[in-house]
Order: structure tokens, then C-alpha cells, then sequence
């Protein structure tokens, strides 16, 4: 090029003129390099490069190993598990939030956060099954009710009859006993209130409850696509409550 009288100008400037502004932030920008080094390979194999696909929609809380599990991107092994590479993981909570109880963001950290225009990435595929993809008895479910006085609210409940013809999932209504946006989930059997008393008397055929859901199979959702969907449980309290751990209400009404 010399030869031929062009002349090459230097330009250090050439990356930041034409570098994008905005956009998510990278997990390598935020996390200290021990934390981000000891994690790599747990990111590699997710393809995990930003940090709002590891966090709640709204940007506040680190998800858990068990939320992860919904995102269609995680790899999960044969028993439908995320455990490979992620033992570190811990590290991540711990660097980058206040509390283990909630995985909230510390306040420093969020400032440092690039503020996303859309929810593109942030929805990150996540995957919510429902009670007529996999209609389990037994499966402890999510349900933002469709219709009555009580329409939106948002129940737990554990299925306990199918309608397959007319798709509607009957479920003892179970209350949540923990802290909104406590990462550990707590369910106890409800022992009648005026969310499901009326239709435990109406249907007592379908069910032996003094508290019963019934939704539409389609709006009836597995609080986990692999996990707690049969009738055995090993988290059981005793008293007809059930732990799950990793697993948060708030989580759930963000989708």
C-alpha cells in the first residue's frame, strides 16, 4: 500500500467511535476475576455471557440453581438436573448479593448495571409447563386464577384430579408461609378459605380437601418443569407443608 502512495493513518480512537453504547451487562464486567475465572466453564457450557440471564426480569435478584433450570438455554443432564460445572456457583451469590434468603443485588452492584430498553434478552427462553403438557398428579403447581371474585390472584396447590375433556386441573390449594421473595419456598395445605371452600363442597367426588383450585389446564403451571411432580416428596415437613428449595413466589409472578 506504501508503494502505492496510500497513506495508513493510525487511529486509537477507532474502537470507541465505533463501539454500540448500551446493551446488557457482561458477567465478565461485574464479577471479579476469581469469581468469573472459577465459574467459566459453568458459563461455557450454558452460554452465560450476560448477567440479566442469571437474574430476575427486573434485573434485582440473582435466580437460583433451581430457577435456572426453567431456561431453555441451560444444559440439564439425564435426570433433567443442572449440576455440571456448578459448584461454584455459590460464589456468585455470595459477591453479588446481600442476602442468601432472597439473592437480592447489592445496591453498588446494580449502579454498575447497564439498563436494558427491552426484555429480549432477559426473557432468556424461560420455559413454563403446563398441567395439559404434562398432566401429573400429584405435581405442585402455579395459577393465576382466570375467573371469580378472586380473578389474578396468584395459588399454589398440589393437582389431585384431571379433566382431560374438559381441561380443568383440580387442586388442593396450598398457602404460602414464606417470604415473598425468599428463595425457599414453603407450602402448607390450606385448610379452607373462601378461595376454594365452596368448590371442595361443590366437588367433593373429585377430591377429599376442605380447599379446592380449579383452573383451566392451560393456566395450571409446574413450578418446575423437572422437578416436586409426583406424589412423593422429600422435602416434606410434616403437618401437610412442603419445602422447595432454590424456588421463590416472586420468580414466579414476574412471569
Amino acid at each position: 500500500m506504501i508503494e502505492n502512495n496510500f497513506n495508513i493513518l493510525k487511529n486509537d480512537k477507532i474502537l470507541s467511535d465505533f463501539s454500540i453504547e448500551g446493551g446488557p451487562t457482561a458477567l465478565r464486567d461485574i464479577l471479579s476475576i476469581e469469581v468469573y475465572t472459577a465459574n467459566f466453564k459453568f458459563f461455557k457450557d450454558n452460554n452465560i455471557i450476560f448477567l440479566d440471564q442469571i437474574t430476575t426480569l427486573d434485573n434485582r435478584y440473582i435466580l437460583s440453581i433451581e430457577e435456572l433450570e426453567s431456561r431453555s438455554f441451560i444444559k440439564l443432564n439425564k435426570k433433567k438436573k443442572l449440576q455440571k460445572y456448578t459448584k461454584f456457583y455459590h460464589e456468585i451469590i455470595e459477591e453479588m448479593t446481600y442476602s442468601k434468603a432472597t439473592y437480592s443485588i447489592k445496591s453498588e452492584k446494580l449502579a454498575n448495571m447497564v439498563e436494558l430498553d427491552d426484555d429480549i434478552c432477559n426473557m432468556k427462553g424461560t420455559i413454563l409447563i403446563t398441567a395439559e403438557t404434562k398432566p401429573n398428579k400429584g405435581a405442585t403447581i402455579i395459577s393465576k386464577l382466570s375467573r371469580g371474585v378472586y380473578q389474578n390472584r396468584i395459588v399454589f396447590g398440589k393437582i389431585v384430579e384431571l379433566d382431560l375433556d374438559n381441561k380443568l386441573a383440580f387442586s388442593n390449594h396450598f398457602e404460602n408461609i414464606s417470604m415473598e421473595k425468599e428463595k425457599n419456598l414453603v407450602l402448607k395445605k390450606c385448610g379452607g378459605c373462601e378461595i376454594g371452600i365452596q368448590n371442595a363442597s361443590i366437588f367433593k367426588d373429585k377430591a377429599k380437601t376442605k380447599c379446592l383450585i380449579i383452573e383451566r389446564m392451560d393456566n395450571t403451571f409446574l413450578i418446575s418443569a423437572n422437578r416436586w411432580n409426583g406424589h412423593n416428596h422429600n422435602k416434606a415437613l410434616g403437618n401437610n407443608t412442603y419445602f422447595y428449595e432454590g424456588i421463590s413466589e416472586y420468580y414466579f409472578s414476574e412471569l
